[in-house]
C-alpha cells in the first residue's frame, strides 16, 4: 500500500502557486499524541498499539501551569514558524505494569496530569475527502485556533499532497497564489497506519483562506482533487480591549447629510451617545452630479463641498485625524463603503479613460440595445410633447389603460419602423451571390456542423454571415431533373437562398420576443414611477422624468435627434457608455454587461447616474482602472477598520478579491460586511470564502410578523441554552453566514410607514437581543417618519445637545434614543460578557419573548416585547399572554418602558434638518426591583425553586428586560458538580472564572471507588445486553426512552451511544435530552441498578450521589451536567477496562 502522504520536503513554483515546506517536527509525547489522533480517535499509546478512544467523549481541558521537562523534549514543536529540520525517531514506550488497587487510581491520575498540563488550543478538525468541492460551504474559525486536517477513508491508499495559502507568520503579507505544502505527522510513528496522520496550521490572519490536496504527486491547484475554503474572524480593538464582531453596534450615516467637516464631529457624537461603537458611513469621496451617495465621481479625494469655508480645505488626512479620535475618545470604531462597480457618469478620469466603461467600441453586441434605448427615449420626449394625445397616450400617466395604450404604440407604430432584426440577420442578396460564386468555382464542401448564422463581431446591420464550407456541403449537391449545370447551380442556390430566409425570419422571432420583453419591463419600470400608489407617482413625462431612465450614456454635446446619436454607434462608439444596475434573479457569477441581451430586454434596473465599470479577466485588460481602484482601496483600509461592499452581488468577484486582498495587507485585521443578494446560500457562502466578508447584511424589516423576527432572531447567532459542553478538539462543521442585523438600513423603507411607530422600540429590542453584531440608520432612533433617501436627501442631521431646544439638535430624550441607548449596552454587555446561548419563545402573536443565557455564569437575560406590525386600533390596548417560568430568581428588572403618545402635535418637517415625530417618545426605567414594575409581576411556585412570571400594562411598544440566576441551593449544587468533573480533566470554573476545578477539588475520589472492579464488574457498568438484564431477576432491563426506544445496553454504554450522537449536533431536542429535563428516570436507573449488586455498590452511591447534585440544578441545565458526568464517568471505566486488558 502506498504511503498517503509525501515524504520529501518540497518547495516550488509552479504555474503561479508558490508552495513552502514545513519542516517534520520531532515526535509527540504520550499526552500529545492524545491530542492528535486520527479521524474521529484518540489514542493512548503503548509500545504499537493504540488504545482508542472517541474523541467526541472527551471533555473540554484546561490548562493550569506549565508542562513538565519530560513534557518539553517531546513536544511538537509550534508552527509559528518552520521549524528546523529535525532527525525523527520511532516512539517506543514500555508496556505499563499492570495497575492495581489505588495503585492504578494514582498513576492514572498523573498521567492524566500530563495530558490536562498542555496548552489549551482550540482544535477544529476537517477530514478530507476524495473528489469534494467545498467552495461553497462556509467554515468560521477565530484568530488563535488551529485548524487540522485529517484524511478520510478514500484518502488512505493514496499520495495526498496538501497546500494553503495561510501564512505561517503573522507578518508575513497574506498573498493568494501562494500556498504552503503542510506536513504530514504521525503521533504513532508508524509509517504503516494511515489511520492517524494529521496536518494542521495555526490560525494567525484573519479573513479567507483556501486549501487544496492533489493525489496524483503534483503541486497544481488546477490539478486539485479536493479544495475548500475556511473564514477566519477578525479580533477588533477598541481602546485595550479586544473585541468579537458580535459586540459591534453599528450606525449608519449618509455622509452627505453631515453638513460642513467641522460640523461632523457635533452630528456623529449622537451615534457615541446612543450606545453605537460603530459608525458606517456612506461613501465620503466626491459625488456625482446626481449627488446620490452611492455614485462616485472621484474615489481619490474627499468631496470638495464638506469644505465650506474657502480658507479651508479639508482632504481624507483630516477625515483620518477625525477617525483616530473617536476611536481612542470616544470608543468608536468606523466603517465605509467600497463601491467598485460603477462611477458617475461624469467623473473627469472616465472620459480620460472611455476603456473603462462598457461602450459601442469594446463591447459592440451593446449596440442594438443603443438603437433600442434611443427609441425609447425619443418615444418618452414625444409623449411628454404631447404627440401621441390622439393614440391615448397623454403626458401625464396615472392610469392601467395609459399603459396598454403604450404598449400598442409601440409595437405597431414605433418599433416596427426601425427594423431591429436586421443586427442579427444576414444579406440574403450578399450571402446568395457569394454562395453561387462558389460553386460556381467548383468548391465542394467538407465540413460538416449546424448551419446558422455567425453573428458579426461589430454587430452592423445586415452584416452577419453563414459558414459557406458548410452550406457548400448541405446546398451544393446533385438536383435531379436538370438537364444542365447552370440550372443544377440555380437550383442549389434556390435552396441556399430559401433556408437563410427561414433562418432570417427565426431572427425576427427572436427579435420580437425580446422587444416584448422590453416593452413589458419599459412599461413595468413606468406602472412603478407612475401608476403604483406604492411608487413615487412621479405625475407628468418630462425630459427629467422620463418613462423611464435610459440604459446609456452620451456626452450631452451629443445628444439631439435620433439619426444624430444613432451615428455616434459607428463614429464616436467610445463615447457612449452602458449604465449600472441590478438585475433581479441573474447569476451574480455572471457579468450581464457581457455578452447577452440584458440591456436589449431591458432586464436591468437601471442607475442611470453611473457608467457600469468594465475591468476584465485581469489588470493587463485594463490597468488604469484596476491600479485606481486599488489605490482607492488602499487608501480606505488605512482610514477605516472596517468596509462595507457595495452591490457585491454585482462586482465581479475576481475584482472584488484583487481589491480586498489590496486593502488587507494595508489593514489585516480588517472588518468586511457585504450587501449580498445572491438569492443562494450556497452562492452567499463562495462570496464569502472568495473575498473573506465577515459579515452579511440582514434586515429585520424582512420579517413579516412577531414569530418570522423571533425567528430570525434565533437564527443569525448563538446555541441553545443549556448546550453541551463541547470537547476543545471537535469536528469542523458548516456554518451559517454570521449577521450584521439591522432593524433598519438606509435602503430600507420607513419602518413607521411599514409597520407603526409603536413597532419601532419593541423591534429594535428583539434585534439588539440576537448573538450577532447589530446595526441601526441615523433618524430611525429619533422616529423619522420617512425614508431618508440617499438621492434626494438635502437636509442635514441635527447636532447632539444635553437639552434639545430647536430642530438643529437632538438630545437623549428624542424619540426612542434612550431606549436605544439602554438597548446597544444591553447588547454589548451581553456579547462580551459570554451570554452565547439563546432561546426564543413566542407568548403571543405579537409577543416575543428571548433569553441570553451565560454557560458559565448560568444567569440570564430575558427580554419581552410587544410589537406592533401594522398600525394599532387601540395604543392602550392591555395584551394578555401566558406567563413565562424562571427556574431560579429575578435579580432586576433591567429596564421597562413604552412607547407613548405624549401630546397631539402634529408632524411638519424642517426644511434645513431632518426631524422625527415630536409626540412620541418613550417612557423607560432602569434597574428596579420587580415588586416597582409597571409591566410584570412574580409568584413563587410550590417547588421553591421556578418564578411565574406574569405580565399587565403590556401595551403595543412595550419592552421589559430583568436578569435571573439560580436560587442559592442550584448555585452550590452547579459547583459541587464542577469540582467533581474537574478530576476527569473537564475546564470548570467558578462562577467568578477566578477559580479552576481540578481533581484537587474533588471529594469523591471516583477511581478510588472504581479501582477494584473486575472485568466482569466493569463488563456489567458499561455494557450488558437486554436479555442479561432480565435473566438478573434485579427487575431491571434496558432502559426505554419515550418517541426513541429501549438503549442498546443497559450499561453507561447504552447511553452513550445515544449521547455521542447528540453532542457533536447539539441536539437537546433529542427524546433523550427530553427525557432528563422531565424527571430523574434514568438518573435513578443508573445508580439503582448498580446498587443491585455489591461489587458495584460504592459506583452505584456515586452516581447517586453526584446526581442529588443534578437533581438540585435548573432542568433545562440537566442535559448539559448529566453528559459531562457520564462521559467522563465513561472514559476513565474504559481506559480500565483497556488496563486491565494488559
Amino acid at each position: 500500500m502506498p504511503c498517503c502522504c509525501a515524504e520529501k520536503t518540497k518547495g516550488t513554483v509552479d504555474a503561479g502557486v508558490q508552495t513552502k515546506p514545513i519542516s517534520q517536527t520531532t515526535v509527540p509525547s504520550v499526552a500529545d499524541t492524545l491530542l492528535h489522533a486520527g479521524p474521529g480517535q484518540l489514542g493512548i499509546v503503548w509500545g504499537k498499539k493504540i488504545v482508542s478512544v472517541i474523541e467526541s467523549e472527551l471533555p473540554e481541558l484546561i490548562t493550569r501551569g506549565s508542562q513538565t521537562e519530560a513534557d518539553k523534549s517531546t513536544q511538537t514543536e509550534p508552527l509559528t514558524a518552520p521549524p528546523e529540520k529535525k532527525e525523527v525517531k520511532e516512539l517506543k514506550l514500555k508496556k505499563p505494569p499492570r495497575f492495581k488497587g489505588n495503585v492504578f487510581a494514582m498513576e492514572l491520575k498523573r498521567r492524566e496530569r500530563r495530558f490536562i498540563n498542555m496548552p489549551v488550543v482550540q482544535v477544529r478538525v476537517h477530514h478530507l475527502h476524495k473528489g469534494e468541492n467545498r467552495e461553497s460551504v462556509l467554515f468560521r474559525l477565530e484568530k488563535g485556533w488551529t485548524l487540522r486536517f485529517l484524511l478520510g477513508p478514500s484518502l488512505h491508499a493514496t499520495t495526498v499532497r496538501l497546500f494553503c495559502n495561510h501564512p505561517l507568520e503573522e507578518k508575513t503579507p497574506f498573498n493568494r497564489n501562494t500556498y504552503i505544502e503542510l506536513e504530514w505527522k504521525r503521533p504513532t510513528g508508524m509509517r504503516s497506519d494511515l489511520t492517524d496522520v494529521y496536518a494542521e496550521i495555526p490560525l494567525i490572519l484573519s479573513g479567507s483562506f483556501n486549501y487544496y490536496f492533489t493525489i496524483d504527486e503534483s503541486v497544481l491547484i488546477t490539478n486539485a482533487n479536493g479544495q475548500g475554503y475556511f473564514l477566519v474572524d477578525p479580533m477588533l480593538k477598541i481602546g485595550n480591549m479586544d473585541i468579537t464582531v458580535d459586540c459591534l453596534q453599528v450606525q449608519t450615516v449618509i455622509t452627505k447629510l453631515l453638513g460642513p467637516f467641522d460640523q461632523w464631529e457635533k452630528r456623529l457624537e449622537v451615534a457615541k451617545e446612543s450606545g453605537y461603537n460603530m459608525i458606517h458611513f456612506t461613501p465620503v469621496q466626491e459625488l456625482g452630479i446626481s449627488n446620490s451617495a452611492y455614485s462616485i465621481r472621484d474615489q481619490l479625494k474627499l468631496s470638495p463641498v464638506y469644505s465650506a469655508n474657502p480658507g479651508m480645505i479639508y482632504t481624507l488626512n483630516d477625515l483620518d485625524a477625525l477617525v483616530r479620535k473617536m476611536e481612542n475618545e470616544w470608543g468608536v470604531l468606523s466603517m465605509t463603503d467600497l463601491v467598485f462597480n460603477h462611477t458617475s457618469k461624469d467623473s473627469p478620469w472616465l472620459f480620460q479613460h472611455p476603456e473603462c466603461s462598457y461602450n459601442l467600441e469594446n463591447s459592440p453586441h451593446l449596440r442594438p440595445a443603443y438603437i433600442l434605448d434611443r427609441i425609447l427615449h425619443h418615444f418618452s420626449l414625444e409623449v411628454a410633447q404631447g404627440r401621441w394625445v390622439k393614440h391615448g397616450v397623454p403626458a401625464e400617466i396615472n392610469q392601467e389603460s395609459q399603459l396598454q395604450s403604450i404598449r400598442h404604440v409601440l409595437v405597431t407604430e414605433v418599433f416596427p419602423r426601425h427594423n431591429l432584426a436586421e443586427f442579427f440577420q444576414v444579406d440574403v442578396q450578399k450571402m446568395t451571390s457569394a454562395f453561387k460564386r462558389a460553386v460556381g468555382e467548383g468548391r465542394t464542401g467538407k465540413k460538416k456542423g449546424e448551419f446558422k448564422i455567425i453573428p458579426d463581431p461589430q454587430c452592423r446591420r445586415l452584416n452577419n454571415i453563414v459558414d459557406l464550407d458548410i452550406a457548400l456541403t448541405i446546398y451544393n449537391t446533385d438536383r435531379p431533373n436538370v438537364l444542365s449545370r447552370e440550372e443544377r447551380i440555380q437550383k442549389c442556390c434556390e435552396a441556399f437562398m430559401e433556408r437563410l430566409i427561414q433562418l432570417n425570419q427565426e431572427k425576427v422571432c427572436e427579435i420580437n420576443d425580446h422587444i416584448a420583453a422590453a416593452v413589458d419591463n419599459f412599461l413595468a419600470n413606468a406602472r412603478w414611477r407612475f401608476v403604483d400608489p406604492k411608487g413615487p407617482l412621479v405625475g407628468k413625462v418630462t425630459k427629467d422624468e422620463p418613462l423611464m431612465h435610459d440604459y446609456f450614456v452620451i456626452p450631452p454635446s451629443h445628444e439631439g435627434s435620433f439619426e444624430k446619436e444613432t451615428e455616434m454607434m459607428t463614429t464616436e462608439g467610445m463615447k457612449v457608455m452602458a449604465v449600472n444596475g441590478w438585475v433581479m434573479g441573474d447569476d451574480p457569477l455572471r457579468n450581464f454587461a457581457e455578452q447577452g441581451n440584458v440591456y436589449l430586454r431591458r432586464e436591468l434596473l437601471a442607475w442611470g447616474d453611473s457608467v457600469k465599470l468594465r475591468y476584465g479577466e485581469k489588470p493587463a485588460d485594463s490597468q488604469y482602472l484596476w491600479d485606481r481602484m486599488k489605490e482607492y482601496a488602499e487608501n480606505t483600509a488605512r482610514t477605516f477598520h472596517g468596509v462595507r461592499l457595495d452591490n457585491c452581488h454585482s462586482t465581479p468577484i475576481h475584482v472584488a478579491e484583487y481589491m480586498i486582498d489590496a486593502a488587507r495587507k494595508v489593514r489585516p485585521n480588517m472588518y468586511v460586511v457585504a450587501e449580498l443578494f445572491t438569492g443562494s446560500e450556497h452562492l452567499d457562502n463562495l462570496f464569502m470564502n472568495r473575498l473573506g466578508i465577515t459579515s452579511l447584511i440582514r434586515e429585520a424589516l424582512n420579517a413579516w410578523d412577531a414569530h418570522e423576527q423571533g425567528r430570525l432572531v434565533y437564527r443569525y447567532g448563538g446555541f441553545p441554552v443549556g448546550s453541551f459542553a463541547q470537547p476543545r478538539v471537535r469536528p469542523l462543521v458548516p456554518c451559517v453566514a454570521h449577521a450584521l442585523f439591522y432593524d433598519q438600513t438606509h435602503d430600507n423603507p420607513c419602518p413607521i410607514e411599514k409597520r407603526s411607530v409603536y413597532d419601532s422600540w419593541p423591534s429594535s429590542a428583539l434585534v439588539a437581543m440576537a448573538n450577532c453584531a447589530t446595526g441601526s440608520n441615523r433618524g430611525y432612533d429619533q422616529l423619522v417618519p420617512y425614508h431618508i433617501h440617499v438621492v434626494n436627501e438635502k437636509r442635514l442631521y441635527p447636532v447632539w445637545s444635553k437639552d434639545q431646544t430647536n430642530a438643529s439638535m437632538i438630545s437623549i430624550a428624542s424619540g426612542i434614543t434612550n431606549g436605544k441607548r439602554l438597548l446597544n449596552n444591553l447588547h454589548y454587555e451581553l456579547a462580551i460578557g459570554g451570554f452565547r446561548e439563546v432561546y426564543v419563545d413566542q407568548l403571543d402573536p405579537e409577543v416575543v419573548s428571548v433569553t441570553r443565557h451565560n454557560p458559565q455564569t448560568h444567569q440570564s437575560v430575558v427580554l419581552v416585547a410587544r410589537t406592533a406590525f401594522s398600525k394599532p386600533g387601540d395604543p392602550n390596548n392591555q395584551c394578555f399572554f401566558k406567563p413565562i417560568y424562571v427556574q431560579g430568581i429575578v435579580e432586576e428588572i433591567l429596564f421597562e418602558g413604552s412607547i407613548r403618545k405624549t401630546s397631539d402635535a402634529e408632524y411638519t418637517p424642517d426644511n434645513n434638518f431632518i426631524t422625527g415625530l415630536p409626540s412620541f417618545h418613550i417612557d423607560v426605567s432602569e434597574h428596579i426591583p420587580m415588586n416597582l414594575s409597571r409591566y410584570c409581576y412574580e409568584r413563587e411556585l410550590d417547588d421553591g425553586n421556578t418564578r411565574e412570571i406574569s405580565f399587565k400594562n403590556f401595551t403595543p411598544g412595550t419592552v421589559v428586560a430583568f436578569r435571573c440566576s439560580m436560587t442559592e441551593r442550584a448555585k452550590k449544587a452547579v459547583l459541587e458538580i464542577r469540582k467533581c468533573l474537574g478530576q476527569f480533566g473537564y475546564m470548570m470554573r467558578s462562577y467568578s472564572g477566578n477559580v479552576t476545578f481540578d481533581d484537587t477539588w474533588d471529594s469523591s475520589n471516583f477511581r478510588a471507588v472504581v479501582s477494584r472492579l473486575s472485568l466482569g464488574d466493569l463488563n456489567r457498568v458499561l455494557y450488558r445486553v437486554e436479555k442479561e438484564e432480565i435473566d438478573d431477576h434485579f427487575g431491571f432491563s434496558t432502559y426505554h426512552i419515550p418517541d426513541h426506544g429501549n438503549l442498546c445496553y443497559s450499561g453507561l454504554r447504552g447511553v452513550m451511544s445515544v449521547l455521542g450522537e447528540l453532542r457533536p449536533k447539539n441536539d437537546l431536542g433529542h427524546p433523550l435530552c427530553q427525557n432528563v429535563r422531565q424527571g430523574n428516570w434514568l438518573l435513578d436507573y443508573i445508580s439503582n441498578r448498580l446498587k443491585t449488586i455489591t461489587n458495584t455498590v460504592k459506583l452505584g452511591e456515586w452516581f447517586e450521589s453526584t446526581f442529588d447534585h443534578v437533581k438540585q440544578i435548573p432542568r433545562y441545565l440537566v442535559p448539559c451536567y448529566f453528559d459531562a458526568i457520564l462521559t467522563g464517568a465513561y472514559i476513565v471505566l474504559r481506559e480500565m477496562a483497556y488496563y486491565s486488558f494488559q
